[in-house]
């Protein structure tokens, strides 16, 4: 028996009705239905990542043969035929995405390691605003040089030399444009030396 105050994983040859917003129906068939500690109801189908339909969190199960998942003015009805498998979670886990290698902490790792690549640094900008859009990062040196940097969290392409050729647009004089990144595509690399553009390869430490 399926216990609506419980997460559960269901796959069952069933029938979907969906009311609210709209009308649909989803023809009897074999279909996986998840639902989540919240309240969140999703039902799949065999390919797309996407369900085929859902309830968002908040929703209520009642299950009087059939479950029925209501939020507001909106009901899913799932009127099942057979389980094929039904197991309960007790155990499910919720913990958060640690986000690493990110183009967030590539910038960091090149302003703290900025003597290795510019000496005598007098200023140094992040999202530097053009209208073009924000540089990555704006080097300024003593002798007023303008070093315009793209970072890449990956590899490289040649939108991020056309990237660096418009963002020195902005700029006069004395600007010198490089792109940072773990790798580049080979074509990228062979634009940006006929454009004098300068790649730095730089992998993040660990």
């Amino acid at each position: 028996m399926i216990n609506p105050t419980k997460p559960f994983f269901l796959f069952a040859n069933c029938e979907i009705k969906y009311s609210g917003r709209a009308r649909s129906t989803l023809e009897k068939g074999n279909y996986v239905i998840i639902r989540k500690f919240d309240g969140t109801l999703m039902i799949h189908g065999s390919t797309l990542l996407k369900p085929l339909n859902f309830q968002p969190p908040g929703a209520t199960i009642t299950d009087n043969g059939k479950i029925i998942s209501i939020r507001n003015k909106e009901s899913i009805e799932i009127i099942i035929f057979s389980i094929i498998h039904y197991y309960e979670i007790n155990d499910w886990s919720n913990n958060k995405i640690i986000l690493q290698d990110t183009e967030s902490d590539l910038r960091e790792q090149v302003i703290k390691n900025i003597s290795l690549y510019f000496k005598n640094v007098k200023e140094i900008h992040q999202e530097f605003k053009t209208r073009f859009g924000p540089i990555d990062l704006l080097v300024i040196q003593t002798d007023d040089t303008n070093n315009v940097i793209e970072l890449k969290r990956g590899r490289a392409g040649i939108s991020a030399c056309t990237q660096v050729e418009r963002y020195l647009k902005t700029f006069q004089n004395k600007v010198c444009g490089f792109i940072m990144s773990p790798t580049i595509t080979k074509g990228a690399l062979e634009y940006a030396k006929t454009h004098d553009i300068t790649y730095v390869a730089v992998n993040f430490l660990r």
